[in-house]
């Protein structure tokens, strides 16, 4: 059953708190630079069809109401276009997910959880809903992001808990701002190394992991200055 979220196929961590865990406190220190950048740097770009030039707005604000959504037929390749169905499909179905019978031990650090996200398997989505906590699935993006090479978007395993972590977490009316700016983090990883990318990396599951995580976090969650890097 679990087939169906599977890619491929037919409360933020308060950064106001400090901790002695040595892969959350790597986390913290993230967080502290994006917040950073989220409010000294570059503002982010909530891009709307039919918007007006991009500029930072507060969440909830009331304009955001009036905007419809972009058809995800609009301004998309086929390929995009289908992945964003499949994608938003499965989201809606969530919901419907009950709680799994067990509870997965899960390791405890950066380290430890990169060993165990590129050698195994996700687990199924029932844990990604009912076990992984919100500031869990943002810090294993914030890992993810500095672990993102073409090698390893090229493993099936790490392609795989990336689709899951985007199922998910919230949509982009929920995030938060450093929320949104993670999500941007990784994307920006994601078109780097595509921008690299020679002829000798020709690993095809390599290529369309970073594809997805350049569509989802562009058009899905509204990001879309991204593509114009």
């Amino acid at each position: 059953m679990d087939g169906i979220y599977e890619y491929g196929q037919a409360q933020v961590l308060p950064i106001e708190e400090t901790t002695d865990d040595d892969g959350n406190a790597e986390v913290y220190k993230y967080l502290q630079s994006v917040r950073n950048e989220a409010w000294n740097g570059s503002p982010v770009d909530f891009i709307e069809r039919g918007s007006q030039p991009p500029q930072l707005r507060q969440e909830g604000s009331p304009e955001d109401d009036d905007i419809p959504p972009e058809s995800p037929k609009e301004g998309f390749s086929t390929w995009q276009a289908e992945l964003l169905e499949e994608f938003s499909d499965i989201k809606q179905q969530l919901s419907q997910v009950s709680s799994p019978s067990t509870l997965l031990t899960l390791p405890e650090d950066s380290n430890n959880w990169r060993k165990f996200i590129l050698n195994n398997e996700p687990p199924t989505i029932p844990y990604f809903v009912h076990q992984f906590e919100k500031p869990t699935k943002i810090k294993l993006l914030v890992y993810i992001t500095k672990w993102l090479t073409f090698n390893n978007a090229s493993i099936v395993n790490l392609s795989q808990w990336i689709w899951k972590l985007f199922l998910t977490i919230d949509d982009k009316s929920l995030l938060t701002i450093d929320e949104i700016f993670i999500l941007r983090k990784l994307a920006t990883k994601a078109i780097k190394i595509k921008e690299s990318i020679t002829e000798d990396n020709t690993s095809s599951v390599g290529n369309m992991t970073l594809d997805m995580i350049i569509t989802i976090v562009s058009k899905y969650y509204g990001q879309l200055d991204l593509l114009e890097k």
